[in-house]
């Protein structure tokens, strides 16, 4: 199935229901700077929307789309360069790009059969062009479905905000829509983002940064993704298999056993005798001078760690290495890879180039806190399922570990590999043991 199968028949322009001070600019953080190359594409599908007629719900979506772009004024703005040449966002209430689209698949034969190419059709994206004023920062798509059915994908650039951003958005516009009070409202310009004087430059985080910044990649590979959906019980169960390995340790999340069930999988698939695996996590929470939920913009680390081929195939080994990074991750690691970046700043104070940062190595993204199903626009009806996506993908892949629908221990990870991998992983023994179901393969 291909993206011909979703046809887009409208584009129109949302803007923000109220005003904006005149004159007010919001620069881009070292660390929005940094993920320039790669943009975010989120996919909620919602089974039973509304009764109303489908042209008065998409209207209904747009009213309260623009009610909450009033919050979020970066949103609707357009990017401009500084003196110094790095980026700032000059809040224009231009807003965002709509899209309205048709699916030529039912909901539920779609979940079944669509390709990553498919799905990627119904969350629309462009980079940044040569104009500037006209280049939205934000897209929209309403995707309706025969017999019923609804998809709202949204994108933005990673430069804008992280996914974790980009979900509490939809958890926002879902709460403006039902005329709810909005939770985490967003919050800009942090204090805690900023270099400081005496700049920390010699840390195990910069040193991965300085190797990243460097590494080349090719952008020859063609990449599947499948979805895989672990059951309460079924993640339970990876777990215990982790509890009972060789390297006990307490308190075993689900993002740390399903990371080292994978990365061991991938590692099998390129029969590698050493394996390299980039953990992404959020932190928001451990920041000196704690972020909010709500901020908006990038709060991602970025670390990695190492295992021999013979050590990950005891799955406490992996799952082990991969709580040690996470939980020695202090805030003076956070903190050098802002004035890493702060000192690699040419003579004019521009920031260096963007490089890749998913997918030199394979990388699994925690997405754990990710408010994921509660962008509820009716009463009760939480999205069906959702997706997210980074883009482009180059070299290794990700293995992104989300909630599930269910709710509990249940969880949905997005694998996405060179397309001979990705196969050699959807048989591999060790995952199908616990019996997940296939979606989008």
């Amino acid at each position: 199935m291909g993206e011909e199968k979703v046809k887009i028949h409208s584009t129109s322009t949302v803007v923000p229901s109220k005003a904006v001070a005149p004159g007010k600019c919001y620069p881009l953080s070292n660390l929005d700077h940094m993920m320039r190359l790669h943009n975010v594409r989120l996919v909620y599908y919602y089974k039973k929307f509304s009764n109303k007629a489908s042209l008065d719900l998409i209207s209904n979506l747009k009213i309260s789309l623009s009610a909450v772009l009033s919050s979020y004024p970066a949103v609707c703005g357009r990017l401009q360069t500084r003196d110094d040449g790095n980026w700032e966002i000059k809040c224009t209430d231009a807003g965002v790009r709509a899209l309205e689209a048709t699916v030529d698949s039912t909901l539920e034969n779609w979940l079944q059969t669509a390709d990553r190419s498919a799905e990627l059709g119904l969350c629309h994206w462009e980079g940044i062009g040569s104009d500037l004023y006209i280049s939205s920062l934000v897209y929209v798509q309403f995707n309706e479905f025969e017999g019923g059915g609804l998809a709202i994908g949204i994108s933005c650039g990673h430069m804008l905000a992280d996914p974790s951003c980009l979900t509490l958005m939809m958890k926002a516009w879902g709460e403006t829509h039902r005329r709810a009070q909005v939770l985490h409202p967003p919050f800009f310009h942090p204090p805690g983002l900023k270099a400081r004087a005496n700049k920390n430059n010699e840390t195990t985080a910069t040193r991965y940064y300085e190797t990243t910044f460097k590494q080349e990649v090719s952008t020859s590979l063609n990449f599947r993704t499948v979805t895989f959906k672990f059951s309460h019980d079924m993640v339970q169960q990876c777990i215990s298999q982790v509890e009972s390995g060789s390297h006990k340790y307490q308190g075993v999340t689900a993002f740390e056993a399903l990371s080292a069930l994978f990365w061991a999988a991938c590692s099998k698939a390129k029969d590698l005798q050493e394996a390299r695996l980039s953990i992404c996590t959020e932190f928001r929470k451990i920041i000196i001078a704690p972020l909010p939920h709500g901020f908006f913009g990038n709060a991602l680390h970025f670390s990695e760690v190492c295992m021999t081929a013979q050590d990950l195939a005891d799955l406490s080994r992996p799952a082990k290495a991969i709580h040690d990074d996470i939980f020695r991750l202090e805030r003076e690691e956070l903190r050098s890879v802002i004035e890493w970046l702060e000192n690699h700043k040419n003579k004019e104070g521009q920031l260096p180039l963007p490089f890749y940062l998913y997918g030199p190595h394979l990388t699994a993204i925690n997405g754990e806190g990710f408010f994921t199903y509660e962008s509820v626009f009716e009463q009760d009806e939480k999205p069906l399922h959702v997706s997210y996506y980074v883009e482009p993908m180059h070299e290794e892949g990700l293995i992104f570990v989300l909630p599930s629908a269910e709710g509990n221990l249940s969880r949905t990870v997005m694998l996405t590999l060179p397309e001979h991998q990705a196969s050699y992983v959807c048989q591999d023994p060790d995952i199908l043991q616990f019996s997940p179901t296939l979606w989008m393969k």
